[in-house]
């Protein structure tokens, strides 16, 4: 969570490209997750397409809870309805499987790129927003046991 900090210092205010999701526990009110969404016209020489997903984290004791689900169907919400994208970017690093088998099961696609996955260790992920939202959740739904979810009202985005 030491991550918030820093994008919390370098978050562009008031810029309506650029989104932060904060997941807070209902009971302590402690930060629980988060992640940001930014289409803003890249600024270096491979960058991601945009608009993209960003910095997604959970803290460990609040994962398999359907937090990150929560914060990446936000995140969709955001591009497609305020900023009017129809597809979303995700970067993932290769060897994070549990991020990877979580993208997958929301139906994010790896796409090609002369950067990502060939000079560096990601895989860029993409997501049509227009796809039918039911089948994704129906998906994702069934990557978490009964035993460790919560209610989600125990946390709110």
């Amino acid at each position: 969570m030491a991550e918030l900090n820093r994008l919390q210092q370098n978050f562009p205010y008031g810029d309506d490209k650029h989104f932060m999701y904060v997941a807070v526990s209902q009971e302590t009110k402690d930060i629980v997750g988060f992640c940001d969404v930014d289409a803003r016209p890249a600024k270096i020489a491979n960058a991601p397409p945009r608009p993209y997903l960003s910095d997604l984290t959970v803290d460990p004791n609040w994962r398999r809870k359907g937090i990150a689900s929560a914060l990446v169907f936000g995140s969709e919400a955001t591009a497609l309805q305020i900023m009017g994208h129809t597809q979303l970017f995700i970067r993932v690093e290769e060897e994070n499987k549990p991020a990877l088998q979580m993208y997958n099961a929301l139906q994010y696609d790896a796409q090609d790129h002369p950067f990502f996955g060939v000079k560096d260790t990601t895989t860029l992920l993409r997501r049509d927003l227009l796809q039918s939202r039911k089948e994704a959740v129906k998906d994702a739904s069934t990557e978490d046991s009964e035993s460790d979810s919560i209610p989600a009202e125990n946390f709110s985005i």
